[in-house]
Formats: C-alpha cells, sequence, structure tokens
C-alpha cells in the first residue's frame, strides 16, 4: 500500500494544498480505506471516494488502484513501533 499515493489522491480531489494558500475542500477525501493485510474481494471496496465530479472521482479511483497492491499472499508483519526516542538519544 502506498499511503504516498493515496495521499496525492486526495490532494487531486481538492482535499489538500499544491501551494501555499490553496483553499482545501473538506467535503472531498479518501474513507474506509481498506487496512494492510485485510482480506478483499469484489463486494469489498478498496476505499469511498468523495469526489466533486466523475471526472474527479474517475481520476483517484485509478490512482487508488495503483497505490494498492492486491496479492494472494499475506503481506510481511511489520512492528507497529519500530523505535523508542529518548532525550538520551538526542
Amino acid at each position: 500500500m502506498d499511503t504516498r499515493e493515496l495521499g496525492l489522491a486526495v490532494v487531486t480531489l481538492g482535499g489538500g494544498r499544491r501551494k501555499p494558500g490553496d483553499a482545501l475542500d473538506y467535503s472531498v477525501g479518501l474513507t474506509q480505506v481498506c487496512a494492510l493485510g485485510q482480506e478483499v474481494n469484489q463486494d469489498v471496496p478498496l476505499a469511498m471516494i468523495h469526489a466533486q465530479s466523475e471526472d474527479a472521482f474517475a481520476e483517484a479511483a485509478a490512482a487508488v488502484q495503483q497505490a494498492i497492491v492486491i496479492s494472494d499472499s499475506a503481506p510481511e508483519k511489520t512492528p507497529e513501533i519500530y523505535r523508542y526516542i529518548r532525550a538520551s538519544d538526542l
């Protein structure tokens, strides 16, 4: 799952800024994004896309489909915490 590409899909919808000062559209974005390792099928959406137009939806849908890889095997487990950073570590 390429979370950066998912974020860029939201920017394309208008839910993020391309440059400082850009207005945000709070009515667009992605919800109910499938979780890493979640079992999906034709009846389970990868994400719910909230868009202002059919064209914007189509562009975001293509980005979501490219950002999420579906495989027959489960992904490797990754630790929830990679490391702790303490003041003494700095």
